[in-house]
């Protein structure tokens, strides 16, 4: 038996960067189901090419925000009506739940006379990550992460930041030298053309973090080493939940230049002072392997080769 009790979700937290226009294509949703034996958190972020163009059959709402908002709303209609099951048809279910909104709404657009749209254009594209958890046993926990696109899904254990979701991207995999919002996307959720729903799931034995972010709220750090510490620094700095959140949105928000959604699960502790506690030996170990070299070298203060520190971290950030 584990020390450690799976049965609840200890925390879970929803940050955003405000009510600027750009947030208009971004949105996060969660839902803990009446039993409380699972639970599901998703980020959501409209894109693309027409992601500003606005429909009049929609009020004037903006691609992205319509998008972004059929994917949340059909999410939550999957993990209500019994649709995330925890097995290998999942992402299948999902993507379904999806495409049944995307073509009630599409069927209400008017194409006829529009020379904005064609065969090959991919209305309401929307980048998506969803983490959902089944914690019905005492000692351990199974979580399974869907998405499209370029929004990130990650865990944080003790052993640091991990980023399970693989960018829907043009290029290789590189969250250090490459920006998300820098690579085109070669598979999103839209309306138009076929796309693919990507699963991972994962069995949970030690307590962490399960992380759902826009590209905004991590692709203006300076490396993903920042951004694992802005979420621990928060927290060790927090005396509870509400402080930390404020806390770190505050962080977020000195580096993003754009509006950001993200989620935090938190799953195998006691209560928030446990966590906490949980946390100081990584944040101790991040700091005098990493922060406090880069902080250096950022200041002109050490002849460091930065890609050789993330050369070493990246094995436990890709695990």
């Amino acid at each position: 038996m584990n020390k450690h009790s799976f049965n609840a979700i200890n925390t879970l937290s929803v940050l955003d960067s405000g009510r600027g226009k750009s947030l208009d294509g971004k949105c996060a949703v969660y839902r803990v189901d009446d039993n409380e034996a699972k639970a599901v958190a998703a980020v959501f972020e409209g894109c693309g090419k027409y992601s500003e163009v606005e429909y009049a059959e929609f009020d004037n709402r903006s691609g992205a925000n319509i998008g972004s908002r059929i994917a949340a709303a059909a999410t939550l209609n999957w993990f209500n009506s019994d649709k995330c099951n925890f097995d290998d048809n999942d992402a299948d279910r999902l993507r379904a739940s999806i495409d049944l909104i995307m073509r009630k709404a599409k069927r209400e657009l008017d194409y006829e006379g529009d020379n904005l749209f064609n065969k090959k254009a991919k209305n309401f594209n929307t980048s998506a990550t969803v983490c959902a958890v089944d914690y019905y046993n005492d000692d351990s926990a199974i979580c399974e992460f869907l998405w499209a696109g370029n929004c990130r899904g990650y865990v944080l254990d003790g052993y640091g930041l991990c980023q399970l979701t693989e960018d829907d991207v043009n290029g290789p995999q590189d969250a250090f030298a490459n920006r998300a919002r820098g690579a085109k996307l070669v598979n999103v959720i839209n309306a138009d053309v076929d796309y693919t729903m990507n699963f991972r799931r994962i069995s949970i034995t030690d307590p962490m973090m399960l992380i759902t972010a826009t590209t905004a709220a991590f692709d203006d750090f300076g490396s993903p080493m920042e951004f694992e510490y802005a979420i621990l620094y928060a927290l060790i700095k927090s005396k509870n939940i509400a402080e930390w959140e404020n806390r770190l949105t505050g962080i977020i928000k000195q580096y993003a230049d754009d509006d950001f959604s993200m989620t935090i699960m938190s799953v195998g502790f006691d209560d928030f002072d446990h966590m906490k506690k949980h946390y100081e030996p990584r944040i101790k170990q991040l700091i005098e392997e990493y922060i406090r070299t880069l902080n250096a070298a950022r200041k002109g203060e050490a002849k460091v080769n930065i890609r050789s520190l993330w050369n070493r971290y990246k094995n436990g950030y890709y695990r």
